[in-house]
């Protein structure tokens, strides 16, 4: 019986699901249809939904960005000052202890981002806050057109 095939017993017939379930790693995924984002914004008016839907659409995350925005300038400086002052230990382990709490002054990323991978977090970052700036900047000329009283603050 060495050397032999041996016969597959079949699995039970079911009502119930019978595709395998998880995450595929070899096959493509297509992006979701633009119908459905457009009704998960369905509390902007149509202009600026379409306008959001265009701005997200034309994002590009960069690698090699020239000039950071203000605030990732800031935690970039704030990030390799605390690394001065408290070295990576190259053999500890990167959880953190659940029992000791976040130090005051560490940077954000700061226990789950590496040195390495820091420039490919703000070639993604980078134009997601420049996007929402851009969108908030044309949100309050809008607002400032609509008003008439002047704002207190």
């Amino acid at each position: 019986q060495a050397g032999q095939k041996l016969e597959k017993t079949p699995l039970p017939v079911t009502a119930d699901r019978t595709e395998i379930a998880g995450r595929r790693t070899n096959q493509q995924t297509e992006p979701a249809p633009a119908e459905s984002m457009m009704d998960r914004l369905a509390f902007l008016p149509d202009e600026e939904r379409s306008r959001l839907l265009q701005t997200a659409l034309a994002l590009q995350a960069s690698p090699d960005v020239k000039k950071l925005h203000p605030i990732l300038q800031q935690h970039k400086a704030a990030f390799h000052a605390w690394g001065k002052q408290h070295p990576r230990d190259p053999y500890a382990d990167w959880k953190r202890n659940s029992y000791s709490p976040k130090p005051k002054d560490e940077p954000p990323l700061w226990e789950c981002v590496s040195e390495e991978t820091l420039p490919r977090v703000y070639g993604i970052l980078d134009p997601l806050y420049r996007a929402v700036e851009y969108a908030a900047s044309r949100l309050r000329l809008v607002s400032q057109r609509a008003e008439t009283k002047p704002r207190m603050f």
